[in-house]
């Protein structure tokens, strides 16, 4: 369910402590860019944060926090579109973690870690899951019935069975529509 505007501008108002000003200016760039998708509004702030220069830094001179509201302006430095942004995450990730991605994304929004492991020739489902956990970690799926696919070793080898039910599901569809694209341009290089 999307947020509304001034959910994100209080959110960024708590977190930043900008000027009221600058926080309506941020909050209304994260609304366009991101269609105020809660999942997107943390990845496209993460994405101002962590950019090379970065849009939004801490500004040690002023002890406060500033947005580079010029660099936002100028198209050729900021991802317009979501699934870009969310392409160059996948992108990130080991080679291990993208690849399960990418066969999972052929299979459907949600497959279970068993089908998985047949489909990646892994031995156990246990690897299949740790090889999903990066991915996990940036919210790019999650594990359905989690708390069976984080069981510790006794645990888990009294339920072996239960872990072949362990579902991952992409956390949003533009996620998976992401993965898929970035299939193709993996094989190009």
């Amino acid at each position: 369910k999307p947020l509304v505007y001034y959910d994100i501008f209080d959110m960024l108002r708590s977190m930043l402590h900008l000027p009221d000003a600058d926080t309506k200016r941020l909050a209304t760039v994260v609304s366009a860019k991101t269609g105020r998708v809660p999942f997107f509004v943390r990845q496209y702030i993460l994405y101002l944060y962590e950019n090379a220069p970065p849009f939004l830094y801490f500004d040690r001179a002023q002890g406060q926090w500033a947005v580079r509201f010029d660099a936002l302006a100028d198209d050729r430095f900021v991802t317009t579109n979501v699934t870009s942004m969310i392409s160059n995450g996948v992108k990130a990730l080991p080679l291990p973690t993208r690849t399960l991605l990418h066969i999972a994304a052929t299979l459907g929004h949600v497959v279970t870690l068993e089908v998985l492991r047949i489909a990646s020739n892994i031995e156990t489902v246990t690897d299949v899951r740790d090889s999903l956990v990066p991915a996990v970690a940036e919210n790019f799926a999650h594990f359905e019935d989690a708390e069976e696919a984080v069981m510790g070793d006794n645990e888990q080898s009294n339920q072996a069975s239960n872990q072949n039910n362990v579902r991952m599901r992409f956390s949003h569809d533009r996620i998976h529509t992401a993965v898929v694209r970035s299939i193709g341009d993996e094989r190009e290089q």
